[in-house]
C-alpha cells in the first residue's frame, strides 16, 4: 500500500490565525569577479534573514517547468533592497503557519544552521535573476516605493552547452574554465566507452559530466585533473550549512538529489524506511539513488554536436519520453530534510487492473501502479475552493506506439509493427464518439535492450495510462496554505479521490493591517476513486448517485464530508418542487455497479 501521510489543520480550532514567512538571502561578497580580482571569490556576507518587509511571497513548483519560480515583493523601510542584493545571490524560503515558528527558523539561519527540516516550511532554494525598484505616484500625490525581486530554482540545468575544438587545447581540457567547452569531446569520448545503451545509465553519465558528481566524490577520488571530475557550479558554502550539507567547497551536486528507475512497490527497499523513499537504494555517490528496476529503453549511439544545447533538452532527450518522465522538485529525503531533487522515472499511472492485450508477451513490463505512489491526504477543513470535474478533451480511444523502422529488420519494418500489435484501443467508445487518438514514436527499443522489440509492451503501458481519461478527475483546489513538504510528483487524496498532483502553488500576502495569509493551491490529475484498489474493474469518482439527496448522506458518513448538508429534496422556502421529484433520479442505479437493482424511493 501507499506511504500516506495527512495534512491536517495546524490546531483544531484555528486555520492559521498568525501564518509566517522566513526570506534567507545568501550574497556573494564579490560581484564582479572580473574587475575585482582580490577579493575573494567564495566570500560571501552573513545571511540576510526577512521576516516583516515582504508584502507578497509566491513559490510555485510544476512537472512541465524543470525551474520552479519565486517571486516577492518587499517595502522599502530600513532596507535598501537594490544594494543589499544583486542577480547570482541565492534564496532559501520558509512559509509556516506559526509567526513563532518563523523567529525560531530566522534564529537558525542567522546562524547558518540548517532550516530544510520536515517541519520547517521548506519550499525551496532559488538563484535570484532580477532585483527591481518600483516607484508609483498616486494621484493624491502619495509615493509607494517597494522592490520586486524574482528567482528560479535549478539553474544549473539552464546551462547551454558549447563545443568548438578548436578553441581547447589539452592544456586546457583540465581547467573548471573550459569545463563547457570541452564538455561535448568529454561526452562523446564515455560514450564510445560505454558497455550499454541503456536510458539509465545515460542520464546518469549526462549529469556527472555536465552538472557535476559533487565535493566528496571529487575528493574522494583524486582525480581533479579529468573532465568528468572537474567541480562545476560552484556555490556558497553558506549554502550548504542552512541545508545539512557542509563543506569547505560546494557545487550544485552536494546540495541536489537524484532518483533513478521504475518506482516499483514490489521491491521496496528497507535501507531507506522513510514513507516517501521506500523506493530506493543509494547508487553511486553520496546524492544518486536507484530503485531495483531501471527505466526502460535504449538508443543508438552517436556523436553529438553541442552547440548551445541545454543541459536539460540534452537529458529529456536521452530520457525515453514515451513512457519515462523527468522533473525536478524539492522532496523529503530518508535524513528527514527537504532538498532539491531530480526525479528520472516510468510514467506512474498504471491502473490496479493493468495486463497485456497480447498473450504473446506473458511478461508483464516493470510498471509503477498509480494507487501505490507515495499520497498527500488532506482534510476537508483545510479546503477553502474545489474546482475538479471531466472533460471530453481527455477522451482517447485509439493507442499506437512506433519504434525504430528500419527495413534491414522484419521485426522493426512499420508494417511488421502493427502486425505484432503495436496498438491498444477501445473499439466500441470508437463507435461511439469516433476516433481519437493517442499515436507516438520513439527510437528507444535499440539492441541491447531486455527484449529485441518493445512496441507491444509500450502500447500497453501507455494505452493503461490514457485510455478512459475523461472519466478521471482533474482541476485545482485551494487551501489554507500547506507548511509541509507537499510536492508535485506525489499524490494527494481528497475524501475518497486520488489524484496526482502537477503543480503545487504557494502565496503569502500581507494585508494593509499588517496579518499574514498564507493559501496554497494545487493542480491535479488522472483523479480515480480510492475503491478501485479493491475491484476488479476501475473505480470512477462520482459515479454512484444522480440524487443530490443520497450523494450528500454519503459525503455526511464518510469519515471527511466536504458538501454542504441540505439538497433540494429538502423543499427549500421558493422551490417547492426541485427536479428529483419531476425526474424520479433517485431510482437510478449507479454507474459503478450497473447491475444493481434499483433503489427503492423512501
Amino acid at each position: 500500500m501507499a506511504h500516506i501521510e495527512e495534512i491536517e489543520q495546524n490546531t483544531p480550532d484555528s486555520n492559521q490565525s498568525d501564518p509566517g514567512y522566513v526570506l534567507t538571502f545568501t550574497r556573494w561578497s564579490n560581484r564582479d569577479t572580473f574587475n575585482y580580482k582580490k577579493t575573494p571569490t567564495l566570500e560571501v556576507r552573513r545571511p540576510l534573514v526577512v521576516v516583516n518587509d515582504a508584502t507578497s511571497v509566491v513559490v510555485q513548483c510544476s512537472k512541465d517547468n524543470h525551474s520552479p519560480s519565486m517571486s516577492c515583493v518587499l517595502k522599502a523601510g530600513d532596507l535598501n533592497y537594490l544594494t543589499a542584493i544583486a542577480p547570482g545571490d541565492f534564496v532559501i524560503v520558509n512559509l509556516v503557519n506559526w509567526k513563532t515558528k518563523a523567529m525560531e527558523i530566522r534564529a537558525r539561519a542567522i546562524k547558518s544552521q540548517p532550516i530544510n527540516r520536515h517541519d520547517d516550511g521548506f519550499k525551496g532554494i532559488f538563484k535570484i535573476k532580477d532585483v527591481r525598484m518600483s516607484l508609483k505616484v498616486t494621484p493624491d500625490g502619495k509615493k509607494h516605493y517597494s522592490f520586486t525581486v524574482t528567482a528560479f530554482g535549478f539553474d544549473e540545468f539552464n546551462a547551454l552547452l558549447y563545443f568548438n575544438p578548436a578553441l581547447v587545447g589539452k592544456a586546457a581540457k583540465a581547467s573548471p574554465l573550459f569545463f563547457l567547452r570541452s564538455f561535448g569531446e568529454d561526452f562523446n569520448n564515455i560514450l564510445t566507452k560505454l558497455e550499454t545503451n541503456n536510458v539509465q545509465f545515460l542520464l546518469k553519465r549526462i549529469i556527472k559530466s555536465a552538472i557535476g558528481e559533487g565535493t566528496k566524490k571529487i575528493v574522494k577520488d583524486g582525480q581533479k585533473s579529468s573532465p568528468e571530475k572537474i567541480p562545476k557550479y560552484e556555490l556558497p558554502p553558506q549554502l550548504g550549512e542552512l541545508l545539512k550539507r557542509k563543506g569547505s567547497k560546494l557545487y550544485a551536486s552536494d546540495i541536489n538529489n537524484y532518483y533513478l528507475g521504475i518506482w516499483d512497490s514490489s521491491s521496496q527497499s528497507k535501507i531507506m524506511s522513510n514513507g516517501f523513499n521506500s523506493f530506493f537504494k543509494k547508487d553511486e555517490g553520496d546524492n544518486f539513488f536507484k530503485t531495483t528496476k531501471e527505466l526502460a529503453g535504449s538508443r543508438q549511439i552517436a556523436v553529438q554536436d553541442f552547440q548551445n544545447v541545454q543541459v536539460w533538452s540534452l537529458l529529456k532527450n536521452f530520457s525515453n519520453t514515451v513512457i519515462n518522465e523527468m522533473y525536478t522538485t524539492y522532496r523529503i529525503a530518508a535524513d528527514g530534510h527537504v532538498y532539491p531533487s531530480v526525479i528520472f522515472r516510468q510514467k506512474p499511472f498504471s491502473t490496479e487492473h493493468f495486463k497485456p492485450t497480447n498473450k504473446k508477451y506473458k511478461e508483464v513490463a516493470s510498471h509503477t501502479k498509480f494507487l501505490e505512489l507515495p499520497r498527500w491526504r488532506i482534510s476537508s477543513d483545510m479546503i477553502t475552493g474545489i474546482d475538479l470535474g471531466r472533460s471530453d478533451s481527455a477522451r482517447i480511444n485509439y493507442v499506437q506506439v512506433f519504434t525504430r523502422a528500419l527495413s534491414v529488420d522484419k521485426n522493426l519494418n512499420q508494417a511488421a509493427q502493427i502486425a505484432l500489435g503495436n496498438s491498444v484501443y477501445d473499439e466500441k467508445d470508437i463507435i461511439r464518439s469516433g476516433m481519437k487518438p493517442y499515436i507516438v514514436s520513439c527510437n528507444f527499443d535499440y539492441p541491447g535492450a531486455v527484449s529485441p522489440y518493445q512496441g507491444q509492451k509500450w502500447a500497453d503501458l501507455v494505452g493503461d495510462w490514457v485510455l478512459e481519461g475523461h472519466l478521471k478527475m482533474n482541476g485545482t483546489i485551494q487551501s489554507i496554505g500547506i507548511e509541509k513538504p507537499i510536492t508535485v510528483g506525489d499524490n494527494l487524496q481528497l475524501n475518497n479521490t486520488v489524484f496526482h498532483i502537477e503543480t503545487v502553488k504557494h502565496v503569502m500576502t500581507m494585508a494593509s493591517d499588517g496579518k499574514n495569509t498564507f493559501r496554497t493551491s494545487v493542480t491535479l490529475s488522472m483523479g480515480v476513486d480510492v475503491r478501485t484498489h479493491e475491484k476488479e474493474t476501475p473505480v470512477y469518482t462520482e459515479m454512484d448517485y444522480t440524487d443530490s439527496f443520497s450523494n450528500r448522506k454519503d459525503d455526511f458518513k464518510s469519515k471527511d464530508p466536504i458538501l454542504p448538508g441540505f439538497s433540494d429534496t429538502q423543499d427549500l422556502p421558493g422551490r417547492t418542487v426541485g427536479e428529483e421529484k419531476t425526474e424520479q433520479e433517485n431510482t437510478e442505479v449507479s454507474f459503478t455497479d450497473p447491475t444493481a437493482k434499483p433503489k427503492k424511493k423512501k
